[in-house]
């Protein structure tokens, strides 16, 4: 008995290795990064933020 549970639940986790490799996306791809100084000279902090939506319009 439990010599067929080990069995079943090694079979059952096989099919992870049956995934697909490649996967292909369609659409458009909208966005960019943007960098800003926040603060008085010599004493700035540096921002990083990605933005979505930069290019295209509302429709």
């Amino acid at each position: 008995m439990k010599k067929s549970l080990i069995a079943l639940a090694v079979l059952a986790t096989t099919g992870a290795a049956f995934a697909q490799s490649s996967v292909t996306l369609y659409g458009r791809i909208d966005s960019s990064v943007g960098s800003s100084k926040i603060g008085a000279p010599g004493q700035a902090t540096s921002t990083t933020q990605m933005f979505s939506g930069s290019l295209t319009s509302t429709r």
